[in-house]
């Protein structure tokens, strides 16, 4: 019965695979049939290995690049506060100066229009 769920997993294994043709260099094909598995499986193992590896460092990528993310939020976020701040300076500043311009303009004009009424005096 295991001989037939072995033959049976072996065939499904081979009907939902796909054949690929590869070149290694000598060293490793070598140590490949030193391992006195067939090639196949060690090639499939490696494969395996890299993928999941690759996955794991992908992660922890991922988890870095939030992590760098994050403080940047937070520097941008502060960044805002500072300029939100600075405008609202910059608005009471100018809000000061009009109101003092306001205030000195009527004086401005009453004394132009003395010098405006002494000249046509004089004409």
């Amino acid at each position: 019965m295991q001989d037939v769920c072995f033959i049976y997993k072996r065939c499904i294994s081979l009907i939902m695979s796909k054949q690929i043709s590869l070149r290694i260099p000598e060293n490793l094909y070598d140590r490949i049939e030193k391992t006195n598995d067939k090639t196949t499986n060690v090639i499939i193992k490696a494969l395996e290995q890299y993928f999941n590896e690759s996955s794991n460092s992908n992660k922890e990528d991922k988890e870095e690049i939030i992590k760098i993310l994050k403080e940047e939020l937070q520097t941008s976020k502060k960044n805002y506060e500072d300029l939100k701040q600075i405008y609202h300076n910059y608005m009471v500043q100018m809000q000061a100066i009009i109101e003092q311009k306001t205030i000195e303009e009527p004086k401005n004009n009453i004394t132009q229009l003395k010098i405006i009424k002494w000249l046509k005096f004089w004409k």
